[in-house]
């Protein structure tokens, strides 16, 4: 039951960590002038 609890940290600990890269490289790829709509296709909230 214990490897559960470690399988879940480190799943939960990359989830982390991956988000929040993504979202930093994103303001450097991305122009400012289009930062929020590609933040809102990465989220898959696409409103056109």
């Amino acid at each position: 039951m214990a490897w559960l609890y470690v399988v879940g940290f480190i799943v939960g600990s990359v989830h982390a960590v991956s988000g929040t890269a993504a979202q930093i490289v994103l303001t450097q790829v991305v122009a400012r002038e289009r930062l929020v709509e590609a933040r809102q296709e990465r989220a898959g909230h696409v409103g056109r």
